[in-house]
């Protein structure tokens, strides 16, 4: 009995806390607006975060390809 009181009680709270959750980012916010140049930047920022990673495992990529040619072709 005291179980199935506490569950219920949890899941209540739970239930409250998800609405309140959602009720949050569900109100539009006036400090998401922002200029036309500070989009740009979020994008250009966004843009180099994304790319970064590739760029890595390019440059990653590219020593050892280089390693292996260096091996190869320069043998006295």
């Amino acid at each position: 009995m005291a179980d199935t009181a506490r569950k219920n009680g949890v899941d209540a709270h739970a239930t409250k806390w998800a609405e309140q959750l959602t009720a949050a980012f569900a109100k539009p916010s006036a400090e998401l607006a922002g200029s036309s140049l500070y989009v740009v930047g979020l994008l250009l920022t966004a843009a180099v975060v994304l790319l970064l990673p590739v760029f890595y495992i390019a440059l990653i990529g590219a020593v050892g390809v280089l390693g292996v040619w260096h091996a190869i072709e320069n043998v006295y």
